[in-house]
């Protein structure tokens, strides 16, 4: 008997393996081609190749991304969350109800940055999007601290001053698309994108020279520091280097604390899937993300349209992510929801 009844307790358990379900993969935004979407469709598409479930999309778009963190928890325990980088930014600004990273398992994580654009003989005071996306915050702190240089930076006071005179942050963008024509219109000076949606909507701007990579923000690692986003085309490297090479010195202080806070969740974490720790094929799950990324044909489709970026999984996903949350300290983190509330006017958390 003690036989039997162990015997059944084991096939209960493999019973999740041994039969193929629908598993959901809910996305922080609407359908369409680019940003998340665009990331999340490519990389379903091929992970699908490696399991006998079937993924299928539910959209759980609004607030910037915060929508979909709020609704996780009630999810089936089977459902798999794609988050993006405005989600990081939220989990440390802004009220994102339960959800909290350390509450879930991390299956695969694109390390990836964030390209900043502008018109290549721009003039004036600097004019960039407020909305048409979410995570915008390390794009607004790299670029007024390239405005504003060292001398206007010393303080969070200083630094707020400086802004509200050599940026504007123009608004009324519902969606990337408009942001995006905005910028090719030059009706912006400057915009932000990843390296897909970039090539995507500006190529031809590029290629004429109208419009330049100014830098890329670089890839947050959790073994070898902050390094250069190896997609940049044109090899200036970070946010650092290029600031250093307009200022003479690298930067520094508290709105650079506050900057690389923000980077670290909004970037580290910025295409990622997570589930639930007691999601009953999470085995099956991670054996499948495992042959994708290292699958030669495989990884070369998805860097061909997503980028040149590592893939993390496994033990090595666990260790990212809990590098990334030691980057916060109570002062950058006091320092940042100061410059959101006062700057970003965002609806900031206690």
């Amino acid at each position: 008997m003690k036989t039997l009844i162990i015997s059944l307790f084991t096939a209960a358990a493999f019973s999740f393996s041994a039969f193929a379900e629908t598993l959901e993969v809910q996305y922080p935004s609407q359908p369409g081609a680019q940003g998340t979407t665009l990331w999340g469709d490519t990389t379903v598409k091929e992970l699908q190749k490696y399991t006998d479930h079937t993924l299928v999309p539910r959209f759980v778009s609004g607030a910037r991304g915060k929508k979909s963190l709020k609704a996780y928890s009630g999810t089936d325990k089977s459902t798999i969350l794609i988050t993006h980088g405005g989600n990081g930014e939220a989990f440390l600004i802004e009220d994102v109800g339960d959800f909290d990273y350390a509450d879930y398992t991390p299956v695969v994580i694109m390390n990836s940055s964030m390209w900043i654009s502008k018109v290549a003989n721009r003039k004036g005071v600097m004019t960039f999007p407020l909305d048409g996306g979410s995570g915008f915050g390390p794009d607004w702190l790299s670029v007024g601290m390239l405005e504003c240089g060292p001398k206007r930076t010393t303080t969070v006071d200083d630094f707020l001053t400086c802004v509200n005179t050599e940026m504007r942050l123009v608004g009324g963008f519902k969606k990337g698309g408009m942001r995006r024509k905005a910028f090719n219109d030059q009706l912006l000076q400057g915009s932000r994108d990843t390296m897909a949606s970039a090539l995507a909507a500006s190529s031809r701007q590029y290629d004429a020279g109208t419009h330049v990579v100014w830098y890329s923000h670089g890839i947050v690692d959790a073994v070898n520091g902050k390094y250069g986003d190896p997609n940049n085309p044109a090899d200036q490297g970070t946010f650092e280097v290029v600031y250093e090479a307009t200022h003479g010195v690298a930067p520094s202080g508290p709105v650079y604390d506050a900057y690389l806070l923000n980077q670290g969740y909004r970037d580290g974490l910025q295409k990622t899937l997570f589930t639930h720790k007691d999601n009953p094929y999470l085995d099956d799950i991670r054996e499948a993300v495992n042959k994708m990324i290292n699958n030669p044909e495989s990884l070369a489709k998805l860097q061909e349209r997503l980028g040149n970026y590592p893939w993390i999984d496994g033990v090595d996903a666990q260790a990212h992510t809990s590098y990334i949350t030691s980057l916060k300290t109570p002062q950058a983190e006091a320092d940042l929801k100061r410059i959101a509330k006062v700057w970003f006017k965002y609806d900031v958390k206690d």
